[in-house]
C-alpha cells in the first residue's frame, strides 16, 4: 500500500510539472503554444496577421505574410540589426523553411530563436520565441518544442 501512495505521489509530481501545449491555427498550418497567461491575436486594419503570447519573461510572436521564405528571413535579419547594430544571428535557409538563432545586447541581453515556415497554402509563418540572455539556457528546450511542432 505504501508503494502505492508513494507511484502516486510521484504520478502526480510529474504531472504537475509537465505544461500543457495548446494548438493555434490558420489555414493548413498547425503550431503548439504554451499556456502562458497573457495571449493576444494580433490585428491590423481589422485583418487577423498573427498571435504573441508572454508570461512576463519570455514572448512568443508569430505572424503570417504571403512573402518567400528568403524575403521573410531578409525581413526578420533587418528587424534584428535594426533593434541591435552588434546582433550576432546566426542563420539556416532552405527552399521552404528557415531559422534565425540570435542575441541581441542591446536595450538588454536578449536570445532568440526564429523560424520561418512556408506552407502550400501560399503562407509564410514566422514565430519567434524570444527571452532574456540569462534565462534562454533554461528555456531552450520550450523554445525547440514549440518551433518544432510547426507543421502545414
Amino acid at each position: 500500500m505504501k508503494q502505492l501512495v508513494l507511484f502516486f505521489c510521484f504520478l502526480l509530481f510529474f504531472l504537475s510539472g509537465c505544461a500543457t501545449y495548446d494548438s493555434l491555427r490558420h489555414n493548413s498550418f498547425t503550431m503548439q503554444i504554451p499556456p502562458w497567461e497573457y495571449q493576444e491575436k494580433i490585428s491590423f486594419e481589422g485583418t487577423y496577421n498573427g498571435f504573441f503570447a508572454t508570461d512576463g519573461s519570455c514572448a512568443l510572436n508569430m505572424t503570417f505574410s504571403s512573402q518567400s521564405v528568403l524575403a521573410a528571413a531578409h525581413a526578420s535579419f533587418a528587424s534584428l540589426h535594426a533593434q541591435d547594430q552588434q546582433a550576432t544571428v546566426i542563420p539556416e535557409i532552405f527552399d521552404t523553411s528557415a531559422t534565425l538563432v540570435y542575441q541581441l545586447s542591446q536595450p538588454e541581453p536578449l536570445q532568440g530563436k526564429l523560424k520561418i515556415l512556408a506552407c502550400p497554402s501560399h503562407y509564410t509563418y514566422v514565430v519567434d520565441y524570444s527571452c532574456p540572455q540569462k534565462i534562454f539556457a533554461k528555456r531552450s528546450s520550450d523554445a525547440a518544442y514549440v518551433l518544432d511542432s510547426m507543421t502545414c
